[in-house]
């Protein structure tokens, strides 16, 4: 019986070294648990002010984006203006450069006529000096002729 009680002595002993292992190990995972606990609660606070950032970015970008759109809009209607008035202003050289050229002929036409009246004049006061010397008109002839 002594042994036996021994035996049951040491197999409490044996049972309760290995209730306080467990405890050990259950106080150890406990302790691991709360600080995976806490690393999570981190990485979630991290996650959200990520979230929030690109949230943030996001909102500037679009933004930037309208921002540039619009300020593309009001250059391509600029571009678009200044094509407008550059052809009107191409036009109307195109019209001064025509009346130039016609301003030109008429020159060249009032040039010919000028010098074909010059000839006339010059024939016609050979002329009237051919019929002075031939009929002696006299100052009031050729008045009268003139």
């Amino acid at each position: 019986m002594e042994d036996e009680c021994e035996k049951n002595r040491k197999t409490k002993e044996a049972l309760q070294d290995e209730q306080m292992r467990h405890r050990g190990n259950l106080e150890k995972l406990q302790e691991d648990k709360e600080n995976l606990q806490r690393d999570l609660e981190k990485q979630k606070k991290n996650l959200k002010e990520n979230e929030e950032i690109v949230s943030n970015l996001r909102q500037q970008s679009e933004k930037k984006i309208i921002d540039i759109n619009n300020k593309l809009k009001e250059k391509e209607e600029l571009i678009s203006e200044l094509k407008r008035q550059n052809e009107k202003i191409n036009n109307e050289i195109k019209n001064k450069e025509e009346f130039i050229d016609k301003l030109n002929e008429g020159k060249k036409d009032i040039s010919i006529l000028f010098s074909q009246i010059q000839t006339q004049q010059t024939e016609l006061s050979e002329l009237i000096n051919k019929i002075d010397e031939k009929h002696d008109l006299g100052k009031r002839g050729k008045r009268l002729i003139d």
